[in-house]
């Protein structure tokens, strides 16, 4: 018979994989995975053309504003389209 006394208490350390790391959802994947940074920083320069703000936005109303720009500005649309399709996993 095992004893609770004779254990001994470790503590548990997930492997690296296991830890904590940011969720990859969209928000992520368009506005903050490093991954795509070289892709993502031309897509903010082209969309800081058309609004001027867009640097000093939070990124929760960034990504709203990505997903929701005006169909009038179809150079944006194709921007955000662009960057998707060429990063889409």
């Amino acid at each position: 018979m095992i004893s609770h006394h004779s254990l001994q208490k470790k503590e548990f350390v997930p492997p690296m994989s296991q830890q904590i790391k940011p969720i990859e959802d969209e928000q992520h994947f368009i506005l903050e995975c490093h991954k795509y940074d070289s892709d993502s920083k031309g897509l903010f320069e082209e969309v800081e053309k058309h609004c001027s703000n867009f640097r000093d936005l939070n990124q929760r109303d960034k990504f709203v504003y990505l997903m929701t720009v005006d169909t009038q500005d179809l150079s944006v649309c194709k921007q955000v389209a662009k960057f998707i399709s060429k990063n889409m996993p």
